[in-house]
């Protein structure tokens, strides 16, 4: 075990897992484990996690998470409630706190829900369509009854709720994928919480 304290309040603790603790003037701590685990805490609550598959949490004074992980996923959830998520598959889906949702994936497909209920597609054929009531193409097959929203390709779940934050499901080709915050990530919103009601 190594202590250093030095005339700047630092503390360097090296032990022999390799493990480095750092606690600075400014109540920085950074933690390097022999698993690679970085932990830093800044005097802003700044809290910066890399683990050993490339895990990158952050939590920072304006109720901001970064998530990276090994699979090249990106989560980001701030105080405008705004979620931008970036897969391996280079999908992005982005929830507003206009409730507007932005899906870019890797065959340059791009879905917009707006809160007007304005669904937006534009596909690498640049195709467009534009779900505005209730829109049957005879190509994806989009269905717009009410308040769902289905396809037979590039299935498009959208429950009436949708714009109170409900459960909403894109799924491309055969890939299913869906949007649900947990319970704890929720409380961390400062605001716009009848989003995810």
């Amino acid at each position: 075990m190594i202590y250093v304290i030095d005339d700047t309040n630092m503390i360097y603790v090296i032990d022999d897992t390799n493990m480095i603790y750092v606690i600075g003037y400014t109540n920085m701590i950074y933690v390097i484990g022999d698993t690679n685990m970085i932990y830093v805490i800044g005097d802003t609550n700044m809290i910066y996690v890399i683990g050993d598959t490339n895990m990158i949490y952050v939590i920072d004074y304006a109720n901001m998470i970064y998530v990276i992980d090994y699979a090249n996923m990106i989560y980001v959830i701030d105080d405008t409630n705004m979620i931008y998520v970036i897969d391996d598959t280079n999908m992005i889906y982005v929830i507003g706190y206009t409730n507007m949702i932005y899906v870019i994936g890797d065959t340059n497909m791009i879905y917009v829900i707006g809160d007007t209920n304005m669904i937006y597609v534009i596909g690498d054929t640049n195709m467009i369509y534009v779900i505005d009531d209730i829109v049957i193409d005879d190509t994806n097959m989009i269905y717009v009854i009410d308040d769902i929203v289905m396809g037979d390709t590039n299935m498009i779940y959208v429950m009436d709720e949708l714009f109170r934050g409900s459960l909403v499901i894109i799924a491309q080709s055969s890939l299913l994928m869906q949007i649900k915050l947990p319970f704890h990530l929720l409380q961390l919103h400062k605001k716009g919480n009848d989003l995810f009601d």
